[in-house]
């Protein structure tokens, strides 16, 4: 049984890239907090001088629990809004602070609803909602519940991507060497014709 594909933002695919060719692949890091089990951390294996990383936060277990090497084991996913959830807070112990019980149990809701809404949809069983705290125009706090919206490879984002260079940026030589620079609206690199 193969392991489920990992998921990052469009925002990390390219770091996610560069720890596969360059640092020996993205180590993922699960949560050994007891108050925070769900949490998971990416970071590359190796440094830039090829020496294998620690942990990186004192909350992640003291192993990764995956190393992927193979940017098809990975998934860019853009993520949707499907709903806003009013939360209120409380002092929790020490310096913590969490969702009230009713606030706790209305996103629980609304992450289920949006899961099973999003199975109904795609016919695919398997995570779906997430969540993140945020706040809405008359600074209240919010929790924003999104699903994932476009899900492609990270081997077929760095296609697309290398595909979009070559369509929008050209090779200018010069007395310094050739360079690339990205194109103008019109074709011209920035220079005077």
């Amino acid at each position: 049984m193969s392991e489920q594909k990992h998921e990052c933002s469009p925002e990390n695919a390219s770091k996610f890239l560069d720890w596969i060719a360059n640092r020996g692949g993205v180590a993922v890091w699960q949560s050994a907090n007891l108050s925070n089990l769900g949490a998971s951390w990416s970071a590359p294996f190796r440094s830039p001088e090829g020496e294998v990383l620690t942990k990186p936060t004192w909350q992640a277990s003291s192993e990764p629990s995956r190393v992927i090497t193979d940017a098809s084991e990975i998934v860019v996913v853009t993520r949707r809004e499907v709903k806003r959830v009013k939360i209120a807070v409380e002092r929790g112990s020490g310096l913590s602070v969490n969702l009230t019980s009713a606030s706790s149990r209305r996103l629980r809701k609304a992450v289920d609803d949006a899961t099973e809404a999003l199975q109904k949809e795609t016919g695919i069983i398997g995570p779906g909602a997430s969540y993140h705290f945020d706040f809405d125009e008359a600074d209240r706090r919010i929790a924003v519940v999104t699903v994932p919206g476009r899900v492609v490879s990270l081997a077929a984002w760095r296609d697309a991507v290398a595909e979009l260079d070559e369509r929008t940026r050209w090779e200018v030589h010069g007395a310094e060497g050739s360079r690339i620079l990205p194109r103008e609206p019109h074709g011209n690199a920035g220079g005077e014709l």
